[in-house]
């Protein structure tokens, strides 16, 4: 039913990936979600009123939106009509890198991302939105700083990185492209730079091969292929001078998987922080 909760639901398909699999229920009007494997959290899609004849074949296909990740859905019923179900959502996130010591918070379209988080956060998941004109309230130790609406695609995701320049804080909305690797033994990796008080490019070098080059302060760079594993070695440096700004030797990547990597200066210098974006 639509009142139903998730955490308490059976999924009727579980584990699917990019394969064919099938289920009989009772005929009715259900509402349909979508969501990632074992995550009831994860929402991919979530439409109401779906109506399943008694004695129907239908067969219900999901496609990749713009992101990647959400999913919009083709019902066909056979010897029938096909249905489309597109996502109305968009996902977002935040990062903060305006300097050390600071507190912010981070709403969008009334939605908290972020409360009073320290330099270096970044959300641990995308939050799912109304897609269409976005409205931000970023405070930033107590002091509001003013962040332009924005036109969320469907179906895409965006982070929302704080950042500093020689004028102050200000902000940058970027989308992300979080497509699985076409190799499927492969994962994908990008970076972040989110060290304002270095004010400098910076690059990304995975197990000593480089991953991204010359990422400016306030930017991000498009993701790269890696090679899964344990025990990877991060190792960022300034793109000026060569000189290593950190190291990681205790990451682990996983195959098929799309990962973030956000630099940016902690209380006691500058901290990493590796997010599975899916």
């Amino acid at each position: 039913s639509s009142s139903a909760s998730l955490t308490d639901t059976s999924p009727t398909l579980a584990s699917t990936s990019e394969k064919t699999s099938t289920a009989t229920i009772d005929s009715g009007t259900y509402r349909l979600r979508i969501t990632g494997s074992s995550d009831t959290n994860d929402i991919r899609l979530d439409v109401s009123s779906v109506t399943f004849e008694s004695k129907g074949v239908v067969t219900l296909v999901l496609t990749a939106t713009r992101s990647g990740v959400l999913v919009n859905a083709l019902l066909l019923p056979q010897q029938g009509s096909v249905t489309r179900y597109d996502n109305t959502k968009a996902r977002v996130r935040a990062a903060i890198g305006v300097g050390a010591n600071t507190a912010s918070t981070v709403r969008v379209s009334g939605t908290t991302l972020l409360s009073n988080a320290p330099n270096g956060a970044i959300t641990s998941r995308y939050t799912n939105i109304d897609s269409g004109n976005a409205t931000f309230f970023v405070s930033i130790d107590g002091t509001a700083l003013s962040v332009p609406s924005q036109n969320l695609l469907a179906g895409g995701d965006y982070t929302l990185l704080l950042w500093s320049n020689a004028q102050g804080p200000t902000s940058t909305v970027f989308a992300d492209d979080n497509h699985a690797s076409s190799n499927g033994g492969k994962a994908r990796v990008r970076l972040i730079n989110g060290m304002s008080a270095l004010g400098a490019p910076l690059s990304l070098s995975v197990d000593f091969a480089p991953i991204a080059e010359v990422i400016n302060v306030g930017s991000a760079s498009s993701a790269t292929d890696v090679d899964g594993g344990s025990g990877r070695e991060f190792d960022v440096s300034n793109a000026v001078n060569g000189v290593l700004v950190l190291t990681r030797t205790d990451l682990t990547i996983q195959p098929g998987s799309v990962y973030t990597y956000f630099v940016a200066e902690g209380a006691t210098g500058p901290v990493g922080t590796l997010r599975k974006d899916r």
